[in-house]
């Protein structure tokens, strides 16, 4: 079953807001909509302080680094980005994929080309001065996948069988 598409029309009349939908009015006065307001605000419920680390310090319960709060991708929640403790080492692309999702029985991946250009920017000191891999291969050309530079901070593609440094994430959604 479709939803039906609604709206509802505002208009202030005065000292009133008026409200329609669907053919239907109701005029509200203005102060009864503060009192209300305000109210809401007096009983609302104090939220915790955010409980995530400084970027670059170790997330405990978390399996890694603090890197920061990534926008997502369209449709998608942003999300927490956490670094594993561990570099994987130097590796071919699709070795350094499996190794990624193999750290502390799963949920991590080889960063998006995004992700790694935040890396760069928040955490520079957890990677060597060396091209990173990835988890993005090259839409146009299937033996190639995206890297990072961390020693100039450009990004560019190689040839998968390439050995290059590699380092996992994982995200945790907000």
């Amino acid at each position: 079953m479709a939803a039906a598409n609604l709206s509802i029309d505002v208009e202030v009349k005065g000292h009133s807001v008026a409200l329609s939908l669907a053919g239907a009015e109701v005029s509200i006065p203005a102060a009864t909509i503060a009192d209300l307001w305000i109210n809401r605000l007096r009983t609302a419920e104090v939220l915790p302080a955010q409980t995530f680390p400084r970027v670059g310090e170790v997330w405990q319960g978390q399996g890694g680094i603090y890197a920061g709060i990534v926008r997502g991708d369209p449709g998608q929640p942003d999300y927490h980005l956490i670094v594993a403790t561990e570099a994987l080492g130097e590796l071919k692309w699709q070795a350094a994929m499996d190794r990624a999702k193999g750290i502390l029985g799963g949920g991590y991946t080889l960063p998006k080309c995004k992700e790694q250009a935040i890396l760069f920017g928040n955490v520079p000191e957890l990677f060597q001065k060396e091209a990173y891999w990835s988890s993005e291969a090259h839409e146009s050309y299937a033996g190639f996948a995206w890297f990072q530079t961390f020693h100039r901070g450009y990004q560019d593609y190689g040839h998968k069988d390439y050995g290059l440094r590699a380092r996992a994430v994982r995200r945790l959604p907000i």
